[in-house]
This record gives C-alpha cells, structure tokens and sequence, in this order.
C-alpha cells in the first residue's frame, strides 16, 4: 500500500493512503508524524535490545564451542556454509574455537577456511543472529549424535 502526501489548497495536507484520500490540517499531519517517529523509534530501540540479547547469547554458545568433542566439530563444521562457521568462530571469545575448528578441517578445507575468515571480517549483528539461528540446529545435531553414540559404546553391565 502506498502513502503519498502533498501540499493542498490553504492550510491543508492531502494524504493518500492506498484508494483513501484524507484531507488534513497542518497541524494533524504534525502531530500523525510524530507519532509515526516515536513508534519507530520506540521498536528500533526494543529491537536493538532483543538483537543484543540475542548476541550475547549466541556469543556465550560460541565460546563453549570450544569445550565441545572434536567429533562434533568436524560433524557440523562441514555441514554448515562458510559464512555461518566463520560467524560462529568470531563470535567466540579469544582464538580457542578457531584453532579447534582449523585442527578438525581437512588441509584443503582449513585453507579455505582461513581464506574465508579472513574475507568474512565485516558482518552486521542482524545478520550475525540469522546465521547463527542457521547453525544452532546443526550444533544440536552433531551433540544428540555424539550423545547416542556414547551411550551406544557404553557396556551393559
């Protein structure tokens, strides 16, 4: 639906709003403005808050990346897409899950990777957030597989 708004005859505004007309004073389209402002505002600001949110959390996921087997790195690290395994290793604290990850690559794909993590440097936190709800479940995968093979080379006593 499109808004358009001009100037009418005197103190009036017209403003079109899809197939409605609407003829305003001045003063109303003023006051319909700032309203309009302080709602964006006030959502830019609670979604700044969420997206932070979200980044801290996806922040402390990354950094107990490095605790996680090496069997599940190599299982998702060659699952997911560069850009997601390069987002997830910058938001980990220090260059512990970036060793891990470059010791759990194939020569060939650590290279690659390198190259990647090198190219990926600038990266919105919006769009650090979508790349990591991509990777989650791959994470989880990898754990509830390595959860069922221990549980499988566990003797039955």
């Amino acid at each position: 639906m499109g808004i358009a708004a001009r100037e009418g005859e005197g103190d009036t505004n017209i403003v079109e709003i899809g197939l409605v007309t609407l003829e305003l004073p001045l003063e109303v389209v003023k006051g319909l403005h700032d309203v309009v402002q302080k709602h964006l505002n006030v959502q830019g600001s609670e979604e700044k808050k969420v997206l932070e949110k979200k980044i801290a959390v996806y922040r402390a996921l990354a950094s107990k990346m490095k605790a996680v087997d090496d069997i599940v790195v190599q299982k998702f690290a060659s699952q997911i897409k560069p850009e997601h395994l390069v987002t997830l290793v910058r938001l980990s604290q220090g260059n512990g899950l970036y060793k891990k990850v470059m010791k759990n690559l194939s020569r060939q794909s650590a290279q690659q990777f390198k190259m990647d993590y090198e190219d990926y440097n600038a990266i919105s936190e919006h769009q650090a957030c979508v790349y990591m709800e991509h990777v989650v479940p791959y994470i989880k995968k990898a754990v509830q597989d390595k959860k069922r093979i221990m549980a499988q080379e566990v003797p039955n006593n």
